[in-house]
């Protein structure tokens, strides 16, 4: 994989050796994903070596995945959003969806 690379991205031409260890990191990735992983536990593992993509994957991990959970998302967004609740601070939206999205 490394001699594609070194052959395809003008990057790794003449690679630093900082970008090199971080190239051995991710690509070690894949090797470490075997069986079921509990996402949350792995990328908060995963924070202090990578901490960038721990933030990313944090973020992401939970999106809905399918049409229906995004729908059904945005008629919970919507019944959150009515008229009465329109001036909720951020930090209390947050609090409110996630009440909301775990059924309390």
């Amino acid at each position: 994989m490394l001699e594609f690379l070194v052959l395809n991205v003008k990057e790794f031409e003449n690679p630093s050796d900082e970008l090199l260890r971080k190239w051995r990191i991710y690509y070690g990735l894949n090797n470490e994903l075997i069986g079921e992983v509990e996402l949350d536990k792995y990328w908060l593992n995963k924070s202090t070596q990578l901490p960038i993509l721990s933030n990313l994957a944090l973020d992401y991990i939970w999106l809905p995945i399918s049409s229906y959970t995004i729908e059904r998302s945005f008629s919970m967004y919507n019944s959150l959003l009515d008229s009465d609740r329109q001036n909720l601070s951020l930090d209390s939206l947050k609090r409110l969806s996630m009440l909301y999205f775990n059924g309390v």
